[in-house]
């Protein structure tokens, strides 16, 4: 599955005086000319082996968990350890007394010790978690909430710490924020199987745990807090989104005729899966057949608290698309060309922004991407310039994230490539963006 990228409310500062119109800039007061290195401090015979994940809070502080080992003594010893970057870019260099907050394994083998995840809650706490599968256990998740000094909550569930059973695996859990400082564990799974004794298929799913403010699985919320939902005609699910109430949109492909150009469920703030809305948002997706492209295919969507759902993708050389659903999944037949507007460039990310625009990361497969602003009609802003902003000293084509950086500002996240030599190091990259006159 996509790695899934947090949706929420961007807020952007555009001032229009006269003639004068807004463009992009890179912020000049974060990090050094609006990029900030992602190198965070190891004791002496440790190095950052590579960069796990990363989140971003409402105010632009930034997250990085780095997992950090040391081979100066057998065995190695090795760590997954989360650090804060100030909004200025800048490392916060007293969070968890200097070290960064260690996540611990829950598990005495390195082969059963999963995956290192983390999210920022709608109060701006760092919100860590660890997936575990152990042999004759199964797979769980153990989910612990940070203070703002870095020091783990003690009054989050149980002593500071939940252990959910659940589907949970390497590259395939998230944890997501959601409103009123609950959170989401999503995971995702395929079962193969063969379709009508034809070809292989893969029928995808995705888990969701809630959990309230206190830790505990959310009353109200499926059954005990967790529901299944089950993608139609044997698909896999490639994309979700989050609204700012709590709704939860997965999407992706299926093997079916009615699926393969794509799928779109909606499951409510409640864990209740809408299935009105799944057979007009399955109706709607059809509109992509007009598309020429090769591979066609929605990798991103940007939903609001009541405005329109917008799908963003590839079409493979020709560029990209938006496709735009109202809030019932039928498409937005006034819009652009009945609800489908061609884009020069693929689509690999995006966020919501101002006054019905869309920041939106490209997705080209041999260049780096370019920033760019989507206009409420479909149309690029130009005022970012004809191929949209550049990214400085970006060089690979994937591993970037999108977020809301804080108001009037958005930022731009890359987790870095390990270098291997004696021992592997990496380094990661922060950029900011603000609009001015």
């Amino acid at each position: 599955m996509r790695r899934a990228t947090l949706v929420s409310m961007l807020v952007l500062a555009v001032a229009s005086v006269g003639a004068a119109v807004a463009h992009a800039v890179i912020d000049p007061t974060f990090g050094q000319e609006g990029t900030a290195a992602v190198s965070p401090p190891t004791p002496s015979g440790w190095s950052n082996e590579r960069l796990e994940a990363a989140a971003t809070g409402q105010n632009g502080e930034t997250y990085v968990v780095a997992r950090q080992s040391s081979c100066a003594s057998y065995p190695c010893s090795q760590g997954d350890f989360v650090f804060r970057y100030l909004a200025d870019g800048a490392l916060e260099a007293g969070f968890a007394g200097s070290r960064g907050y260690e996540i611990p394994p829950e598990t005495t083998s390195f082969y059963e010790a999963g995956q290192p995840l983390i999210t920022v809650d709608s109060s701006g706490l760092p919100v860590v978690g660890r997936t575990v599968s152990t042999s004759g256990n199964g797979s769980a998740i153990v989910v612990r909430r940070l203070l703002d000094t870095g020091e783990p909550d003690t009054g989050f569930a149980a002593q500071g710490a939940v252990r959910l059973p659940c589907p949970c695996g390497r590259e395939t859990t998230q944890l997501l924020a959601g409103p009123h400082d609950s959170v989401f564990v999503v995971a995702t799974a395929e079962t193969r199987e063969r379709r009508r004794g034809q070809k292989s298929g893969a029928t995808g799913s995705a888990t969701l745990i809630k959990l309230d403010s206190t830790g505990h699985r959310a009353k109200g919320f499926g059954s005990r807090g967790s529901v299944t939902a089950t993608a139609p005609g044997e698909g896999k699910i490639e994309y979700d989104a989050t609204t700012p109430d709590g709704a939860i949109y997965f999407g992706g492909r299926g093997l079916t005729r009615s699926t393969d150009a794509g799928f779109l469920l909606r499951m409510s703030k409640k864990g209740v899966i809408d299935t009105r809305f799944e057979r007009r948002a399955l109706k709607a997706l059809q509109r992509l057949r007009a598309v020429k492209g090769n591979e066609v295919r929605v990798t991103t969507a940007v939903v609001g608290r009541t405005g329109p759902i917008e799908l963003f993708g590839s079409a493979g050389s020709i560029g990209g698309f938006e496709l735009r659903l109202h809030p019932d999944g039928t498409p937005a037949g006034g819009w652009a060309d009945d609800g489908l507007a061609l884009l020069p460039y693929p689509i690999a990310t995006a966020v919501q922004g101002r006054e019905g625009s869309t920041m939106a990361l490209t997705g080209e497969e041999a260049a780096a991407p370019h920033l760019l602003r989507i206009l409420g009609n479909g149309r690029l802003d130009r005022a970012f310039g004809a191929g949209g902003e550049l990214l400085p000293g970006a060089t690979e084509p994937t591993g970037y994230s999108l977020y809301p950086a804080g108001l009037g500002r958005v930022g731009v996240t890359d987790l870095g490539r390990p270098e291997c030599h004696a021992t592997c190091e990496v380094t990661g990259r922060l950029w900011r963006f603000l609009e001015r006159k």
